[in-house]
């Protein structure tokens, strides 16, 4: 008798996150099914009920992860909340700076991975429109559920530079994408610089913020 091939990996939280912001579980689904399409192909006499026990196993397994990757987003959201809220007190900053760079550069991580992933595979429309829906989705859908839910009151600083900032820089991006429909390495530097430079000032102005 031969022994079955022991697993010798190891899941840790960080391989979960990973597994769920590269959206691991979608090629998950592809390759059950696919596998599931080819062994149908080769043997038409094999057992159905076996074939169906692995694919529904590789779906519980995904839809498990699904809901454990739910709770673990709404718990970490509350910790980072909390979290940002220790920060502010602690070094005296505004909640708004905490807000814009701790926490803004926190919940963009997964859009991070994605749109590099994207890059390196050489699907920059997956990329750009990875960036550009989810600053779509930020503004209308999350300030909107926000909102509904309960009124949000916004800052002086927010209204007269963050905000026209913003929109500043999502012109600029537009041109550099119109000039040659892509955005080179030069034009991706030019904005990195200019995000550092903007996070610079607010950080020198932080004291003048309340």
């Amino acid at each position: 008798l031969t022994e079955k091939p022991k697993f010798k990996g190891e899941y840790g939280f960080k391989e979960f996150l990973t597994y769920f912001f590269k959206f691991e579980y979608v090629r998950t689904v592809i390759n059950a099914v696919s596998d599931h399409n080819n062994r149908r192909k080769n043997d038409k006499n094999a057992s159905e009920g076996v074939k169906s026990k692995t694919r529904g196993a590789g779906l519980a397994k995904d839809l498990m992860i699904l809901i454990l990757s739910g709770v673990a987003i709404i718990g970490g959201a509350n910790y980072l909340i909390v979290e940002a809220l220790f920060f502010a007190e602690y070094f005296h900053i505004s909640k708004m700076l905490i807000g814009v760079s701790l926490v803004a550069v926190g919940t963009s991580l997964p859009e991070l991975s994605v749109s590099v992933s994207a890059a390196r595979q050489g699907y920059g429309d997956i990329a750009v429109a990875n960036v550009i829906g989810s600053n779509i989705a930020n503004i209308f859908l999350v300030l909107g559920v926000s909102a509904l839910i309960f009124p949000l009151a916004i800052t002086h600083e927010t209204l007269v530079f963050i905000a026209p900032f913003m929109i500043v820089m999502t012109v600029l991006l537009l041109i550099f994408i119109k000039t040659r429909w892509e955005l080179s390495r030069i034009e991706g530097l030019a904005v990195l610089i200019l995000y550092i430079l903007f996070m610079t000032f607010l950080f020198l102005t932080a004291s003048e913020i309340p």
